[in-house]
């Protein structure tokens, strides 16, 4: 079995990664370099990825089967900014940098497969996903 993960987000995520690194410069007040602003991606929260996992190791049906695990919703990384912009509350300067060679535009899940096999469907939206990462800054950043 393989399970091919798409844009895996969620807290305490390496900020090497676009959304921690977005949330990092908004948080921080630092101007963010994209390479792709309108790539579309999709995004999936740690734990809808969690969940597929399990949904998989319970798996009885025979033969090989790979599985996208996504949310199955192309999200443009400027889409991404611009929401991530909203749920912390704060703005930031952005400018382009010069993309990868052979980087793809368009990197989206077909999730059919995990749904009618492993009975999997994300459940938690990108924005769902945003908040829950702001609500765990925001209890670091409360000093009592």
């Amino acid at each position: 079995m393989c399970l091919r993960l798409f844009n895996v987000y969620g807290p305490g995520q390496h900020p090497s990664f676009l959304v921690p690194y977005v949330i990092s410069c908004l948080v921080h007040q630092q101007p963010l370099v994209l390479r792709m602003p309108e790539a579309l991606r999709d995004f999936i929260y740690v734990a809808d990825v969690v969940t597929a996992l399990e949904q998989a190791a319970q798996l009885t049906v025979p033969g090989f089967h790979i599985f996208n695990i996504g949310s199955g919703q192309a999200v443009q990384v400027m889409e991404l900014v611009q929401l991530a912009e909203s749920v912390f509350g704060a703005a930031v300067e952005w400018e382009i940098a010069s993309a990868e060679s052979g980087e793809l535009t368009t990197m989206i899940a077909d999730i059919r497969q995990a749904q009618q096999v492993l009975n999997w469907t994300p459940q938690v939206s990108l924005r769902e996903g945003l908040l829950q990462i702001h609500a765990q800054w925001a209890l670091a950043q409360d000093p009592a």
